[in-house]
Formats: structure tokens, C-alpha cells, sequence
């Protein structure tokens, strides 16, 4: 399994992390959506 972060970096943001790679800060709203669109591609 890959080694996957989320830290929150303030209220309803955070800070997605993939094997040590920041992929940036989301909103919760898009970090969901997000993780939405990856699950029906699976």
C-alpha cells in the first residue's frame, strides 16, 4: 500500500500527501470530490 497522508493544515483544509509528495492543500469539499472520482475510476 502506498504510504498516504492527509494533515490538517487549518479549519476544513488539508494537506494531501503521497509518498512524501505534497500534492497540495484542498478544501474538504475538494479533497472528497477527489477522492469520489478515483474510487468510480477503480
Amino acid at each position: 500500500m502506498i504510504d498516504t497522508k492527509i494533515i490538517e493544515t487549518k479549519k476544513d483544509h488539508y494537506l494531501l500527501m503521497i509518498k512524501g509528495q505534497s500534492l497540495g492543500v484542498f478544501e474538504r469539499s475538494d479533497l472528497r470530490h477527489i477522492i469520489q472520482i478515483i474510487d468510480n475510476g477503480i
